[in-house]
């Protein structure tokens, strides 16, 4: 299923929106989902991560991915297994973005909670 994913997404131009909300890839599979498949995609305007098994491990890889779309407006990130460090990459992703506008999370570990509308 993971091969097929990454080669999907490795092939498609036209993805706008990606909901992996409540998926067991695991933090492994996340990297590599990130790392091999969506690390090509440049359309992509919704990404959903709702309780994904997201771990700190994962974020490289998740936000070199992010990094190198160009269309992303909206992530959703909530119930995950990531901590603060992560936040940090991620806020200096956001830092760069010029396309991300909405950005959601809450229940990420360590009790932290927030919403960001940009």
């Amino acid at each position: 299923m993971l091969k097929f994913c990454q080669v999907g997404l490795t092939n498609s131009i036209t993805l706008l929106s990606l909901d992996l909300s409540h998926n067991e890839l695991g933090p492994v599979g996340i990297a590599n989902l990130f790392e091999k498949g969506m690390h090509y995609n440049n359309s992509l305007i919704y990404l959903d991560l709702f309780n994904v098994d997201i771990t700190t491990n994962s974020v490289p890889s998740i936000i070199n991915a992010l990094g190198q779309n160009t269309s992303l407006y909206s992530l959703r990130m909530a119930n995950t297994h990531v901590n603060l460090k992560f936040l940090v990459y991620l806020w200096d992703f956001l830092k760069q973005s010029k396309t991300i506008k909405i950005v959601r999370w809450i229940n990420i570990s360590d009790n932290i909670t927030g919403h960001a509308d940009y």
